[in-house]
């Protein structure tokens, strides 16, 4: 299958697997679906770039329980971006992502054309977002960019069960255009 292996390649070249090698990835019953083992993103690899384009036809991207930083899974994220209209569900929950993974996020929503069709969506559930800013930033930026998804009701990002304390999460999905969903 071509997505899987364009996978493979992407994930030889892009990470350091930690307890399994890249022959023991697996590819779930769904088709478009690739589970990936624990792996470790995001340490000095700021000269490598992650490209979407290795992955035409994959549907879903589940990647939690990792070890992924924040500057790792904003790279996968930022890659599965380059392709916004495709459908890609990306699931970077229970990982050691913080605050810092909205920064980059925020900035490609300013750089993008207004109205834009968005069909990634990005989980977050469970990790350590305990800075309200950066979500409000990005929240922002969503509304001034008009964004938009093809399904109504899919979020860009979702990330409930995060530290995050005195938000207002109804006025969060409201200002975003139904595309944060803490």
């Amino acid at each position: 299958d071509k997505s899987k292996d364009g996978l493979v390649r992407l994930l030889q070249k892009q990470t350091k697997i930690e307890e399994a090698p890249s022959s023991e990835l697996e590819n779930s019953d769904e088709a478009g679906v690739c589970v990936v083992p624990k792996l470790k993103l995001g340490e000095k690899q700021a000269d490598k770039r992650v490209t979407a384009r290795a992955l035409p036809k994959l549907q879903a991207l589940l990647l939690g329980g990792n070890k992924l930083s924040s500057e790792g899974a904003s790279e996968v994220a930022l890659a599965a971006l380059q392709l916004p209209g495709d459908k890609l569900d990306l699931d970077l929950s229970a990982n050691r992502i913080d605050h810092d993974f909205v920064k980059p996020l925020t900035q490609w929503v300013c750089r993008i054309a207004p109205g834009t069709t968005v069909n990634v969506a990005l989980n977050l559930e469970q990790n350590f977002f305990d800075d309200n800013e950066p979500l409000l930033e990005l929240t922002e930026a969503l509304g001034r960019q008009r964004l938009r998804s093809e399904q109504p009701g899919r979020p860009l990002l979702r990330a409930p069960k995060n530290e995050l304390q005195d938000i207002d999460r109804s006025d969060i999905l409201t200002r975003s255009g139904g595309l944060v969903r803490l």
